[in-house]
């Protein structure tokens, strides 16, 4: 192999590893993107921060995380949702629902999510997560 495919080799192998390692649920308060990502509550923020709710989700199952009841919009607001395929070839492969939102106001609010298939009704969901949010 020659010194420059290594070279390459090595930042490619590198790069995998810090995105990686930047997808990981680390817990609360893991940093992405500029904005916090957490898969635990309490969050705790500032006023104007932007920040992500990380959920393990499989969409080939059918289900979904949806929010549970309305935001306080007073203190936090939507920024939408996004699916983050996990890692493997399989089909099926488990990944993260991502929920980012922006704290606009002060105060302490609860966000709850469901993981549900949107098209049954009247069925429990197959989970549900609450998130305390205190932004500051």
């Amino acid at each position: 192999m020659r010194v420059g495919s290594r070279l390459c080799a090595v930042a490619v192998a590198v790069l995998v590893t810090a995105l990686a390692a930047g997808c990981s649920s680390g817990g609360a308060g893991s940093n992405e993107g500029g904005g916090k990502v957490f898969t635990s509550s309490p969050i705790d923020v500032s006023m104007g921060d932007t920040f992500t709710i990380s959920l393990e989700s499989n969409p080939s199952t059918g289900y979904t995380w949806e929010l549970s009841a309305p935001l306080d919009d007073a203190v936090v607001v939507s920024l939408g949702s996004d699916h983050r395929a996990g890692e493997g070839s399989g089909v099926g492969v488990a990944g993260h629902q991502l929920f980012t939102f922006k704290a606009v106001g002060k105060g302490s609010t609860t966000i709850g999510l469901q993981y549900v298939r949107p098209w049954e009704t009247g069925v429990a969901p197959a989970q549900t997560s609450d998130f305390d949010v205190d932004v500051g």
